[in-house]
């Protein structure tokens, strides 16, 4: 089933649209009346100082102004960085107040374990679990229907110190993760305003994965009959506190099975782990997290130290927006499917992690597809969006209308088969990706291309299509080249180097396209890809590992056609994935030059999976092919417009493919026009002019020095031709021997006038 809105157009999504959610995610979620806490004992008296410490082996705790009175004595308390050293990181101790000593001072039950001084934080109060659950627990008690009658329980001011709340159930009876006396459906847990209203963890040890655990013991009653998840849980106008280092990964709140639930006007905190959790792949459906703050969060703790995300939404059909994300080293990880991600600002100013990501769209198991970004101001991360999927399928992500500040997209692969749950099979497993309409704002060095597609030394054939319009990219600052000064933000003139842009705007790895050029005597693995030397819009996998032969095989057509090569059978895999590149725009400070690679083609990646129209910059722009036989290594002009249909070169071209009706522009080897031009009057290939006695390697390409039309790839290993020209053929596919080269026919020749 599809969500609402990705029935839709990704610039066309409105405004009155994402309204009307938020209206429907405010409305009250309980079939009863608002309940008040305090009757079940609740106190909510917490409190919180910075300007404590505590010495190593010591029980005491001393603050510079007046935190405590008599009656603390018995309450909880949690002192930030007294605890053990654990992998490095400083734990938290969590104990209970011992003997009031004075306004200033107090002695603990337990030791500080670590020099605190100060501790970055000290909270302390009532123990207000017990009372809280049993108030959660009254709106849950089964009515004669089996339900429980719901409703709102309405948190007054103040700080409520818990190790964990719990909303397990979703249906009456004994399930696998355990037994279920009732059931939490439709509960609104309602603060006084996120200012006003705080649910913290004070305990280290907690036995509950969060604060606010929601569907623990509920399932999917596919895979659990009888079972159910848990369903309309509001969560609201208040802050949800996890302590720092606790002894196991403890997140803000955590979930497993649910479906409608809304988070609005919060504040999570989360510090070591992810704050807001959509846990459960696929059981979490038809989420709304909508104007909330999130952060500090997930910055690793004893037990995983690697970065985290604030918000991880691996669900699916969910929508966030207006939500603030800071002080995280992730923002969001949305391992989805039917995901909208708009209007957020996710901020990594001052923030060390590794990752280092704004949205991180993967998976822990699931196929993601048809996942919406769009509107966002993504600040300050290595990779703002991050796409890319090793467990299951990645597909048709839309990246739209988002500005990122020092940030760039990566979109990598998925699968070739996808796991899934519930029984939604997605049959599509290669779609269209889209990165339209955004803009770079670059105003440091960064570490990566504006946008980078594929992974280096990684074969792509997964990858999919995908569309880059319509961006731009803006280059503030540029750097010296080389000299005493290299790499270093250019101030004034160096003689020793050039101010050049910082980095490119576009690669390819991979090489993207369905891997690399055939090659002879080569071994491969099995499943690994190929493409024929000859482009036929298609690549290959081999069904076995083997060694390929001395002369290249002719590649089918037919839908799993099967073509022996030496040891090795080639398997046609499909249509090769194509970057789409329209109507983008590159900026730079005035005099500046390119960076030598402003649209680089990695590892083996060819020009001819690349279509550019309407490509402009104010600065100098190369592209650049890097590892295959031919490269096209072009040169475009600052302030003209540079495509397929309008396009540059030192001299008649002798590489690359070039469509009927092109425009190319002579240049001399400063990149200056010549004022030359040729138009393109056959569509194909261009290549040098067969000579004799030349040497050849395999994979080249020669046109005959008569032109009969046709263009021709040679298949043999290092040859070397022979005195006379041969009789070329020009039946399509024919091979003609010419001394230790053989030649075959591999289309047309690009024909140029004049």
């Amino acid at each position: 089933m599809f969500h609402p809105l990705t029935a839709r157009l990704a610039p066309t999504l409105s405004l009155a649209v994402l309204a009307s959610v938020t209206l429907a995610a405010q409305q009250l979620p309980g079939r009863g009346a608002a309940d008040d806490p305090r009757p079940f004992g609740v106190r909510g008296d917490g409190r919180v100082a910075e300007d404590c410490r505590m010495e190593a082996g010591s029980r005491t705790l001393t603050c510079t102004a007046d935190r405590f009175e008599r009656a603390d004595v018995g309450k909880v308390i949690a002192v930030y960085d007294a605890g053990p050293v654990a992998n490095g990181f400083v734990t938290t101790l969590s104990t209970a107040i011992a003997r009031f000593v004075s306004p200033t001072s107090v002695e603990l039950v337990a030791r500080a374990a670590t020099t605190a001084d100060p501790s970055s934080r000290a909270v302390w109060g009532t123990d207000d679990t017990k009372a809280l659950q049993t108030a959660l627990d009254a709106l849950a008690r089964p009515d004669a229907s089996g339900r429980g009658r719901g409703g709102v329980l309405d948190l007054p001011s103040g700080r409520f110190l818990v190790s964990g709340l719990d909303l397990p159930c979703a249906r009456v009876g004994s399930f696998r993760a355990g037994a279920c006396t009732a059931t939490y459906d439709h509960i609104w847990i309602r603060g006084a305003g996120r200012l006003a209203t705080t649910i913290e963890n004070w305990n280290a040890a907690s036995p509950f994965r969060a604060v606010l655990n929601l569907g623990e013991r509920a399932e999917i009653p596919t895979e659990e009959p009888g079972n159910d998840r848990l369903t309309g849980i509001t969560i609201s106008d208040l802050t949800l506190w996890q302590l720092k280092n606790p002894e196991r990964p403890l997140a803000t709140l955590w979930s497993y099975a649910t479906t409608d639930v809304t988070i609005t006007n919060t504040t999570g905190v989360g510090y070591s782990y992810e704050c807001y959790i959509m846990g459960g792949g696929l059981r979490s459906i038809r989420w709304q997290v909508h104007d909330n703050v999130m952060g500090p969060c997930g910055r690793g703790g004893p037990t995983y130290p690697t970065s985290m995300s604030a918000l991880n939404l691996n669900g699916s059909d969910w929508v966030a927006s207006r939500n603030l994300i800071e002080g995280s080293p992730q923002g969001v990880e949305m391992g989805s499917r039917r995901g909208v991600l708009v209007d957020n600002v996710i901020v990594g100013t001052g923030v060390d992690g590794s990752p280092k990501i704004g949205v991180n769209v993967g998976s822990t198991g699931v196929g993601i597809w048809d996942n919406l970004i769009a509107r966002n101001r993504i600040v300050d991360f290595s990779n703002g969006i991050s796409v890319g999927n090793t467990l299951g399928i990645a597909r048709t992500t839309e990246i739209v209308d988002n500005l990122f500040v020092n940030a760039s997209v990566d979109v990598t692969s998925g699968l070739e088969a996808n796991a899934v749950n519930e029984g939604e099979v997605d049959t599509l497993i290669h779609g269209t990706s889209v990165i339209r309409g955004n803009t770079f704002r670059f105003t440091g060095r960064p570490s990566l291309m504006a946008i980078q597609i594929g992974e280096l030394n990684n074969p792509q054939a997964g990858l999919e299509n995908v569309i880059v319009a319509d961006n731009r990219v803006i280059f503030e600052q540029t750097y010296f080249d080389g000299g005493p000064h290299d790499r270093q933000a250019c101030v004034g003139d160096s003689p020793q180097a050039t101010c050049r842009i910082p980095t490119g705007f576009l690669a390819l790895a991979g090489p993207y396209g369905g891997g690399a050029r055939w090659r002879p005597g080569a071994t491969y693995a099995a499943t690994t890809p190929v493409v024929p030397s000859a482009d036929n819009g298609r690549y290959y996998r081999a069904q076995s590992e083997g060694t390929s032969g001395s002369a290249e095989p002719v590649f089918p057509l037919d839908t799993d056609g099967v073509v022996a090569d030496g040891t090795i059978r080639w398997r046609h895999a499909g249509r090769r994935p194509v970057v789409t590149v329209t109507n983008n725009t590159l900026v730079g400070p005035a005099g500046a030059k390119g960076s030598a690679r402003d649209i680089d083609l990695q590892n083996g990646t060819e020009r001819r999976v690349l279509r550019i129209a309407g490509l402009t910059g104010t600065y100098d722009l190369r592209i650049q092919e890097q590892g295959v036989d031919d490269p096209a290594n072009e040169v475009v002009p600052a302030m003209v417009t540079y495509g397929d249909r309008a396009r540059y070169s030192q001299g008649r071209p002798v590489v690359g493919v070039f469509d009927a009706g092109a425009r190319v522009s002579g240049l001399g080897t400063d990149g200056v026009p010549t004022g030359e031009a040729w138009t393109v009057t056959r569509g194909g290939r261009a290549a040098p002019a067969w000579s004799a006695g030349a040497r050849f390697g395999t994979g080249w390409f020669v046109v005959p020095p008569a032109d009969n039309g046709h263009v021709y790839l040679q298949t043999a290993p290092a040859c070397s031709s022979g005195a006379a020209a041969p009789q070329w053929p020009t039946g399509t596919f024919r091979s003609v021997t010419d001394g230790t080269c053989v030649w075959r026919e591999a289309g047309p020749a690009a024909r140029f006038e004049p």
